[in-house]
């Protein structure tokens, strides 16, 4: 039987490396200040979907050089149609905008306990017995 071998995964992104990212301001309903991000969906090549939903499609390069248990290097990962537009110097410069790496798993100390001992008890008689 294979035994699991799942991994959970941190994934850090840094969205203010995303083409003219801007930290703003704005107000709720009652006035209250709340600080934003504004991202630019068409420069930042965001995708849509038919349910107006918005993403940004990264791709995870392996790498050994990386330090702190980083495993991988995360940068965008553009339709086909910008990058067949870009130079070999605009696709070399595409920033690296995070980094993976594995979870540290945090096991326990064994908790140790004491019991305490007591004499054995006495066996009961037959005699004794509540249901003979």
């Amino acid at each position: 039987m294979e035994q699991n071998s799942k991994k959970n995964l941190l994934v850090s992104v840094q969205l203010t490396r995303l083409n003219r990212v801007g930290r703003i301001a704005l107000k709720d309903r009652n006035g209250n200040s709340i600080d934003c991000l504004a991202i630019p969906i068409k420069l930042n090549n965001l995708s849509i979907d038919s349910n107006n939903e918005m993403y940004l499609n990264m791709v995870a390069w392996e790498s050994d050089k990386l330090k702190n248990g980083q495993t991988h290097l995360l940068k965008q990962s553009s339709p086909k149609e910008v990058v067949e537009k870009m130079s070999e110097e605009e696709k070399r410069l595409q920033p690296i905008l995070g980094s993976v790496k594995p979870m540290e798993k945090k096991e326990k100390p064994l908790e140790v306990y004491e019991v305490a001992t007591a004499a054995p008890a006495e066996p009961a008689q037959a005699d004794d017995l509540p249901f003979f």
